[in-house]
């Protein structure tokens, strides 16, 4: 942004990096974000609209713990507690799905999500792409994604990220 207001920013690896990752850990996803302000040049404010917009808003608590990130600090007690839940969790791959990993170079989870919210993803997805499953000739219009389809935020496709594996039969 400064580059196209003629100023020079000298951006270092590492801003590169905490830009990224702040991207992401806002909920946003580089090629969007940066779409967005190569379309826009927006103010501050602006963005931060935007920011709002796509993700519904950042909760208080993944502020925090973005910025305490950032200026590296420890990170907020309940983000730890919540860090250290996982940690202390049963791990999800067995090892049988860890050779496949590193045979295959991917690994399918079955049943990782329950049903419900599996299709409530499913369904928002087909709205998005304006198709449906029982129709294959709308599986495939011309569209400019390419094979990526860029649609991220959904609650359905966070419930789907936050969906816990010990929550399943």
């Amino acid at each position: 942004m400064a580059g196209r207001q003629g100023r020079f920013f000298p951006a270092t690896v590492h801003d590169r990096q905490l830009d990224k990752f702040v991207i992401h850990a806002s909920g946003l996803r580089l090629e969007q974000t940066a779409d967005y302000l190569g379309r826009t040049a927006p103010s501050f404010e602006e963005f931060e609209r935007w920011i709002v917009a796509i993700t519904g808003g950042i909760a208080p608590d993944r502020i925090a713990r973005i910025n305490a990130a950032v200026a590296g600090r420890d990170i907020p007690s309940q983000s730890a507690r919540a860090l250290a839940a996982v940690a202390a969790s049963e791990p999800v791959l067995a090892a049988a799905d860890l050779a496949f990993w590193e045979q295959h170079g991917y690994v399918v989870l079955h049943d990782a999500v329950l049903p419900a919210t599996r299709e409530a993803a499913a369904q928002a997805l087909w709205e998005h792409l304006g198709a449906r499953p029982d129709d294959p000739e709308a599986w495939y219009r011309k569209h400019d994604h390419g094979i990526m389809v860029q649609y991220f935020q959904h609650p359905a496709f966070d419930a789907v990220r936050r969906s816990p594996l010990a929550a399943h039969p």
